[in-house]
């Protein structure tokens, strides 16, 4: 999901909208709350998971490109409003941006397609997905998406290896 704000060389990049994240909170807090209601260990085991989950979506993640600052800054905010982490880098940390498939060999519905900035040291910074028919060799929308990325950042498009 792409944010585009005001000044047209700022751009935010959320891998997860915050509509469904908010919806799949609300989702584990409800099977949670249920969970450990019921007296078997079963559903209370279950009802750990989801409450793990749940504190997990607490956090929202973003990432900010200022092209004109050079800079790529990633937000953490809780429940997307009190920031609680946020580390900026210069655009010359990072060797390229990749445009690759993410998802595996799996029977799923769909494969799924990440664009992702990758510093000279440290984890990737994913951007971006995009779904398509599972088996496709190739994602057109991810591919355009990254070139036009590359464009705008100066940054060479990669070759990722997993």
């Amino acid at each position: 999901m792409t944010i585009m704000h005001a000044e047209p060389r700022l751009k935010t990049y959320r891998v997860i909208s915050p509509g469904v994240q908010i919806f799949g909170l609300a989702l584990c807090v409800a099977l949670t709350a249920v969970a450990i209601r019921i007296p078997d260990w079963i559903p209370r085991i279950c009802g750990f998971f989801t409450g793990f989950v749940a504190l997990l979506l607490l956090f929202f993640r973003e990432t900010r490109i200022d092209i004109q600052r050079g800079v790529v800054v990633e937000v953490c905010r809780i429940l997307g409003v009190i920031p609680f982490s946020r580390r900026e880098r210069r655009m010359q940390e990072y060797a390229g941006i990749s445009c690759h498939c993410s998802s595996g060999v799996t029977n799923d519905i769909s494969d799924t397609w990440t664009v992702a900035l990758h510093p000279r040291s440290g984890r990737a910074v994913a951007l971006c997905q995009f779904s398509v028919t599972t088996g496709s060799k190739d994602c057109p929308k991810a591919r355009a998406f990254a070139c036009e990325l590359s464009r705008e950042t100066g940054l060479e498009l990669i070759d990722y290896v997993a």
